[in-house]
């Protein structure tokens, strides 16, 4: 099936416009699950901080029309479904198919498959971590039938494209509204939300900021709003700010991975993290006010970036790239990473490379030594 950019363009802004109203969540996943020939579609927030001590983790979720006893029955039986474990050790963003985990001859045989999968008419199914913190992961899940072909190059792809900016809208979604996809995001809500939230227009000049945003600024330890404009108060910060705002102009698609959880770092040690979000594009998010750009600060400890994606965000590199620099920075060999990641020395020395160029740097050293200006220590 050929799918096209003008398909890809439109499911992107379907997107975004849940960061700005989740209740279209179930519009948008239809879209996509008919683009995909999925059976259902559903992205989901497991919380382990929410829930009373030996019990289920909360699972707040939005899908296509299923049947809710087999979503809800699902949680209990992740723990069974084989290989699960590689799943939740894959990377953020990387697509993970059940049959490229362990032959469908072997699948067939476990209770999982007989129990839930079977009796569903299902057959394969795609999973993606679009979230990972200290209690919390987001996922993305698209089963097929049992009567269709596996998933295409093409469609994997798809997914793969389509997936930070699932990540940066369940992120937003997850701030403003505390952890639930439930109350949708109006200007008129804007000064209750304990999150700040700044909202730019032409020449991405400050035209409203509520309560806490406000707040920000007269600390000026992390943000400023300086003559009218946004400024991040330590220089890194403001590079990477900058050029998030500038793909965010441009539109939905251009943003990438660029400002899903901009690090923003005070003098003192001070941690926050800005998400970004376009307007302009969409009547939905314009809704909330009559800006190209959104921008979301959060100080909370549980949402702040883990240190992959901080390096993937502030440098723009891949997700093998910012692994690869992330153990370096640990202080391992390019031969122990290499090992420690089951490719060959040929392929990191790529990956090396190519973090030289996006970071203007030359060698090892140089490149660790920005890294370990720019972020407080990197832990795993």
């Amino acid at each position: 099936m050929k799918i096209t950019e003008k398909t890809y363009d439109q499911l992107v802004g379907k997107i975004y416009d849940c960061a700005a109203n989740p209740s279209l969540w179930p519009d948008a996943l239809e879209s996509f699950r008919q683009t995909l020939g999925a059976a259902y579609i559903l992205v989901g927030l497991t919380d382990a901080s929410m829930s009373p001590r030996n019990s289920d983790p909360t699972f707040n979720y939005w899908s296509t029309v299923w049947d809710k006893h087999w979503i809800d029955t699902l949680i209990p039986r992740m723990q069974y479904i084989p290989r699960i474990e590689t799943l939740y050790e894959s990377e953020i963003d990387t697509v993970w198919l059940q049959l490229d985990s362990i032959p469908e001859s072997e699948f067939q045989t476990t209770s999982f498959y007989n129990e839930w999968v079977k009796p569903q008419g299902l057959y394969d199914t795609c999973n993606i971590v679009t979230m990972r913190r200290e209690k919390m992961i987001g996922m993305f899940t698209a089963p097929i039938y049992a009567d269709r072909p596996r998933y295409s190059p093409e469609e994997v792809a798809l997914m793969a494209r389509l997936a930070p900016h699932i990540r940066r809208s369940i992120a937003i979604g997850d701030m403003v509204d505390k952890g639930k996809f439930s109350v949708a995001l109006y200007k008129r809500l804007l000064d209750n939300l304990n999150v700040a939230v700044i909202l730019l227009g032409q020449g991405q000049r400050i035209i409203y900021a509520n309560a806490t945003a406000e707040l920000l600024f007269e600390d000026a330890t992390l943000v400023e709003n300086s003559s009218g404009q946004l400024h991040a108060t330590r220089r890194d910060s403001q590079i990477a700010l900058t050029e998030s705002l500038a793909r965010a102009a441009i539109g939905d698609q251009a943003v990438g991975i660029s400002g899903i959880g901009i690090p923003l770092f005070s003098q003192d040690g001070e941690q926050a993290a800005a998400y970004i979000l376009p307007l302009g594009q969409s009547d939905v998010r314009n809704e909330i006010g009559q800006g190209h750009t959104a921008i979301f600060i959060t100080k909370r400890s549980e949402q702040q970036p883990a240190s992959i994606e901080i390096l993937r965000t502030i440098f723009n590199l891949t997700q093998a790239e910012a692994r690869t620099v992330f153990l370096l920075v640990q202080g391992q060999t390019p031969n122990d990473i290499a090992t420690a990641l089951h490719v060959s020395i040929h392929t990191i020395r790529t990956h090396l490379s190519n973090s030289f160029a996006k970071t203007r740097t030359t060698d090892q050293g140089s490149l660790v030594a920005l890294v370990n200006r720019l972020l407080p220590p990197l832990v795993a």
